[in-house]
């Protein structure tokens, strides 16, 4: 069985990566985001007609997203 997440909710897949405050959790959930927006992505470029505003979205949310990570991550205590 193929795995495979539906692109259209790279929007939610975003929101929940955004929102995770947990420095030991932060890291999947924007492996998650990051998935659902490359699947997004792939999608976009077969299609015919190129939506440039979506396209443009989904390439600030990654950068949002590794600033989001990193943000997070500085934040954890060195006991690891």
């Amino acid at each position: 069985m193929t795995h495979s997440l539906y692109p259209a909710n790279w929007i939610d897949f975003y929101n929940r990566a955004m929102q995770e405050r947990d420095p030991r959790l932060v890291g999947h959930s924007v492996e998650a985001a990051r998935l659902a927006i490359h699947a997004r992505t792939v999608q976009l470029a077969r299609e015919l007609h190129v939506n440039e505003v979506e396209r443009e979205l989904l390439e600030i949310a990654l950068q949002n997203l590794l600033l989001h990570e990193e943000q997070v991550k500085r934040r954890m205590p060195d006991d690891r």
